[in-house]
């Protein structure tokens, strides 16, 4: 289930984060691997880890998510260095430390299957 759910985050994303996107997919180099990527015209490289388990997201699971983001070469359209929203998908939710890390942060947000759901109406 944990690939046709990267899939469904794939395809709800635009809806989710709503911004004009160059695309969105996925992406690995080396041994790095984002579930899913959205290249915006604004500039912005959402990055986005899914995780279809029992266990709840964590504050690790984001500072992993940020670190490899980083290691995504794309140069936005106007040109400089990318803008980076995160964006975390969990079946089991999230932890109090990343949702309050969530809550002080405009640029780290967190989704469950029933986001996913109504996204799509």
């Amino acid at each position: 289930m944990g690939s046709m759910f990267e899939i469904i985050c794939q395809n709800r994303l635009q809806s989710l984060v709503p911004k004009t996107y160059q695309g969105i997919g996925y992406w690995w180099h080396k041994h790095n691997e984002l579930d899913v990527v959205g290249l915006a015209s604004d500039g912005t490289l959402v990055a986005c880890e899914c995780k279809y388990t029992t266990r709840e997201m964590t504050e690790g699971d984001l500072a992993d998510l940020e670190r490899t983001a980083t290691h995504v070469e794309w140069t936005p359209p106007n040109g400089g260095s990318p803008d980076y929203q995160y964006c975390c998908f969990c079946r089991s939710g999230f932890s109090d430390g990343l949702q309050q890390t969530a809550d002080e942060r405009d640029d780290v947000s967190l989704f469950t299957p029933t986001d996913i759901v109504e996204a799509s109406r």
